[in-house]
Parts: C-alpha cells; structure tokens; sequence
C-alpha cells in the first residue's frame, strides 16, 4: 500500500491563494461526501425521534 501525505489546508486559505500550481482537492472532496453522508444519517435518526415522538403523543391523547 502507498501511502501519500496530503497537506491539509483550510478552505478558506485556498480560495485566497494565486498560483500556477496544481492542487489535489480529493481529500476536500471526499471530507465533503463524508460530511454530507453523516448530516444526512443525522437528519434521518432526527426524523425517526420526532416520528417516534409524535406517535407517542398520539397514544397518549387516546388514552
């Protein structure tokens, strides 16, 4: 297995920054698709609990 050392950079940094290099985003990107898929799987167990809730509140009225 190759290992390669990525140099971590804040966004912010790399939209300041003019020069005639090439930069490798991948590790960017893929944080990206990372977060995205955690915030979504977040959203959804947020979802469940309030339908979880909801129901529950539901039951409680018919009682």
């Amino acid at each position: 297995m190759k290992e390669t050392k990525e140099m971590k950079v804040k966004r912010s940094i790399i939209t300041s920054i003019r020069t005639d290099c090439e930069f490798d985003t991948t590790c960017l990107t893929e944080h990206t698709e990372e977060m995205d898929r955690r915030m979504e799987r977040n959203i959804r167990m947020n979802e469940n609990k309030i339908a979880m809730g909801l129901k529950r509140a539901q039951e409680m009225q018919t009682r």
